[in-house]
């Protein structure tokens, strides 16, 4: 095999591409541009209000926004992507210099030379009246008490160790990454494969289909969702709602595959999908009967039975009113006019809104036709309003949580400290010892720890 064969097009590649993401230059390009992306997207209008904004603007300016989703930046495939190459360039980073880091962990720690203690900052010198077989007992329960593992070395009249804690506190930033990884993986999965929106679903009725929040469209749950019953807790004596519940089943393929109730902040979870009890109303039941009233007698002239979406012609054959819908709760000029049907009257090719509060028969009259309309006859029933949610990273998200703190309280709150010792036997029953400590971070404490081993030595002699 030729040694000196020059690496291929692929190799090289391979090599600029590893460079490439491992650089700490691609790090702050990236951290610099999410920051400005988060800075704008916490700015900048809501998705309704971007669209509004560009309405009324060139085509061009649109279909740029469509194209890299500016109407919600945080969920927009540009920021995504973003999001996982910060998580590969971290990735690349840690391994790039993760192996030196691991040799240096796992390697075992050399005999210290007097020279080396001597080069050391915090280091003692003395002579001891104890053997040297005493004096290594003596040091090996010292270095016991303060939890630190001992690398012993001795060769003829010279015993020499070190003694370390903490040595693996040098992977607590990858400890941190990892966390951080994590973070990224959760976020991305909730961003890409999460939802959250919410369905109404009336008393009795099956509903499968959930409206996404910020005008996202809508998504099948693929399952269906029934209301078998909603009930409102009042308080005593009053009408005020003190809580309310609906009682759900799911069915996925098999008749009430699971029944449970969803109470206020007590939510309910079925195939990795939450769903909260968020609200309540009430829906039109059948028709509505729809009477119309001379303007100038107040005698009735017709009377209309009417579904939401139907048309009829008033009595004076040319004005048309449609029925649009039904709302429970509607409010007009910061007035809640309580339950309202709400359509529109047709007159000589005028569409004039029409609001008809049930409280208010002859609401109506302030639109000054010929005719005038009131509600009567008909039935309501609840609807319970879900707020449904599903985040297959949350998890994930908070394990990254608990990496991540653990990985700062290592790389911050905790060190790693070595002790240097050697005896050297000097004759006459005495020996010559040379001591010192050192450490990454909180270096005041290595002076201490010479002092106090100085004293163990002295006051146990």
């Amino acid at each position: 095999m030729n040694k000196n064969k020059r690496p291929g097009i692929i190799e090289i590649a391979g090599i600029k591409l590893w460079d490439f993401f491992a650089s700490l230059k691609l790090t702050i390009y990236l951290f610099s541009f999410i920051a400005l992306a988060s800075v704008a997207g916490t700015f900048l209008p809501d998705r309704i209000g971007m669209i509004k904004f560009v309405q009324d603007k060139p085509l061009w300016i649109f279909k740029f926004f469509q194209l890299f989703e500016l109407f919600d930046i945080y969920y927009s495939w540009w920021f995504v992507l973003l999001i996982i190459i910060l998580g590969v360039n971290l990735l690349c980073c840690s391994f790039e210099r993760l192996p030196r880091v691991f040799k240096i962990v796992l390697k075992k720690p050399l005999p210290p030379s007097v020279s080396k203690i001597e080069s050391l900052e915090h280091k003692r010198e003395f002579l001891s009246d104890g053997n040297m077989d005493n004096l290594t007992v003596l040091a090996k329960k010292f270095f016991k008490s303060k939890r630190m593992k001992m690398y012993s070395f001795k060769t003829g009249e010279t015993f020499s160790c070190t003694a370390e804690k903490g040595r693996f506190t040098r992977l607590g930033v990858y400890v941190a990454h990892f966390g951080f990884l994590l973070l990224i993986a959760g976020g991305v999965a909730g961003t890409v494969a999460g939802f959250s929106g919410v369905i109404d679903i009336p008393e009795k009725e099956t509903g499968s289909i959930v409206t996404l929040f910020k005008n996202r469209g809508k998504i099948d749950l693929g399952f269906d969702v029934t209301c078998s019953r909603f009930e409102i807790i009042r308080y005593e004596n009053s009408h005020t709602p003190k809580s309310y519940q609906s009682e759900i089943i799911f069915n996925k393929g098999r008749q009430a595959e699971k029944k449970g109730l969803v109470k206020v902040n007590s939510p309910l979870k079925y195939n990795g999908i939450k769903f909260i009890q968020s609200g309540y109303g009430r829906v039109l039941e059948g028709k509505v009967k729809i009477s119309a009233y001379d303007l100038m007698t107040d005698e009735k002239k017709g009377e209309y039975l009417m579904d939401q979406g139907d048309k009829v012609v008033l009595p004076d054959g040319k004005t048309e009113f449609t029925l649009f819908s039904f709302r429970p709760n509607f409010q007009i000029s910061g007035m809640n006019l309580g339950e309202t049907f709400i359509g529109f009257v047709l007159s000589e090719g005028k569409e004039i809104p029409v609001a008809l509060p049930v409280s208010t028969p002859g609401f109506d009259k302030h639109r000054k036709g010929d005719f005038y309309l009131v509600p009567d006859d008909f039935e309501t029933r609840y609807y319970t309003s879900l707020q449904v949610n599903k985040d297959p990273g949350v998890y994930i998200v908070y394990s990254g949580f608990l990496f991540l703190s653990l990985g700062i309280f290592v790389s911050f709150f905790m060190r790693h400290s070595s002790f240097y010792l050697i005896f050297e036997n000097s004759g006459s029953n005495s020996t010559k010892v040379f001591c010192a400590a050192s450490s990454n971070k909180n270096k005041t404490l290595n002076e201490e720890i010479v002092s106090d081993f100085y004293n163990y030595l002295l006051n146990n002699d």
